[in-house]
């Protein structure tokens, strides 16, 4: 699942222990018993360094969550010595953000939390050598934004209260009605219809022209040779 990270494994690549964030600290989880019922983990000289570096590890009291949701905010700390009094953060979107920080003790905190924005933020923190390191963080998008379910009565009034949206007395139907477009008529044919119109009345025009002159004409008379 997330966060969790692999901190013991076999030959083989099973698990032995493995560790988690759990609140506001951590979680070791081992495989096998802490006694030599199982194996001879626990008599072997580096079974106690190993045992005191995990408690060191549980009992250190910067707990830097680099998987955030959106709004949790990012809470980074670091000795005094390595870090100066301001951080920048690049945002998801490209922009630069100063982060002041705070000190407790010999320790620097840096509180970042403008996390809204789903993407990967980078904290650039520079010590006092001028020596910069940039630590990447995941602002997960909220799972509540691909939920399907119906808003309730409470939830629709809200929306319709603060963002002043309306919402219909009925569902809209599951397959609306086809909408018919009428498809234009193409313009050829009653061009040709015209064009075949101006023909048949200049083909009229013209005989009627040639029928009036062959009647205004003269007669001509033939005479035969003798």
């Amino acid at each position: 699942s997330t966060g969790v990270g692999i901190l013991l494994a076999t030959g083989a690549g099973e698990p032995l222990a493995a560790e988690k964030p759990f609140g506001r600290g951590r979680v070791i989880v081992q495989g096998v018993p802490m006694n030599a019922s199982w194996s001879n983990l626990p008599l072997c000289q580096a079974f106690v360094v190993m045992v005191h570096e995990w408690l060191w590890y549980l009992a250190q009291p910067g707990l830097t969550e680099w998987n955030l949701g959106p709004g949790e905010a990012l809470c980074v700390s670091l000795p005094a010595d390595q870090a100066g009094e301001w951080a920048e953060m690049v945002t998801p979107g490209g922009a630069r953000l100063k982060v002041a920080s705070e000190l407790r003790g010999s320790e620097r905190l840096f509180v970042f939390g403008k996390t809204m924005w789903p993407g990967t933020y980078h904290l650039s923190i520079t010590d006092p050598k001028g020596d910069t390191q940039t630590m990447p963080c995941v602002v997960s998008r909220d799972p509540a934004e691909s939920d399907l379910t119906r808003l309730g009565d409470e939830e629709r009034q809200a929306l319709a209260s603060v963002a002043g949206l309306q919402f219909g007395e009925q569902d809209a139907p599951a397959t609306a009605a086809p909408v018919r477009i009428a498809r234009p008529q193409p313009m050829w044919s009653w061009l040709l219809v015209i064009v075949l119109g101006f023909m048949a009345m200049e083909l009229l025009l013209s005989g009627r022209i040639t029928r009036r002159r062959f009647e205004q004409s003269p007669g001509v008379a033939l005479v035969a040779g003798e």
